[in-house]
């Protein structure tokens, strides 16, 4: 019999990450709002894929290719101090030793775009700021918009980098090859992927044992 008379209570370091469940709550807030804004369906597309903040914010309509369905991941907005002053800059340069990458989309996530350029068409980046006009809108907006949409929706706030960790998770969850899942991430090695993993810890089923032992 197992000896379960003293259990242990290991240290949690859990960190925020989506969900399916938390994804779908609130893409049907979003999608059935009255009116959608650059907010709005800028917040839906990040709830369908696992670039970094910086690199879809920075999506210009260049990048964008309805025909395939794939978008080009070739420069981030990052912030930068300029003259005294942190500013958004669009550096149109990737991290570490990264190349621009494609990546395919989803027919929902490319339907998503459609909006986008159908109220901001005209406009150079894909979510274009409507302050000034001249760069997208800025992360700490949009995590602030994330937030308010999580609390109408009944759930634990959640930031822009929270889609990022779940979305990795849950590749390796469905058993994607975890090239394709750093690749798609922009990681240059897969020791960050399998960081974003790291509490993901599921064995092998009853099944996949079988398999291997017989």
């Amino acid at each position: 019999m197992p000896n379960t008379s003293c259990p242990k209570k290991a240290a949690s370091h859990h960190k925020k990450a989506t969900t399916i469940e938390t994804r779908k709550l609130l893409d049907n807030y979003l999608c059935n709002l009255p009116k959608q804004d650059v907010y709005t369906i800028a917040i839906r597309l990040w709830l369908n894929i696992m670039q970094r903040s910086g690199e879809w914010r920075a999506l210009t309509w260049d990048d964008v290719d309805f025909e395939k369905g794939t978008i080009i991941i070739r420069h981030s907005m990052t912030k930068r101090e300029i003259e005294g002053k942190m500013v958004n800059v669009d550096d149109e340069h990737l991290k570490a030793d990264e190349i621009a990458r494609e990546i395919q989309l989803t027919d929902k996530a490319v339907l998503i775009l459609k909006e986008a350029y159908l109220l901001n068409g005209q406009k150079r980046y894909v979510f274009n700021s409507s302050r000034d006009g001249k760069l997208p809108i800025s992360g700490n907006r949009v995590n602030e918009k994330i937030k308010e949409y999580c609390k109408k929706v009944g759930i634990e706030p959640l930031s822009t980098h929270c889609q990022r960790r779940g979305a990795i998770q849950d590749a390796y969850t469905a058993g994607m090859p975890e090239d394709q899942i750093r690749a798609t991430a922009g990681h240059s090695d897969s020791t960050m992927t399998c960081y974003y993993n790291k509490d993901n810890n599921s064995t092998l089923s009853k099944d996949l044992q079988t398999k291997i032992f017989g």
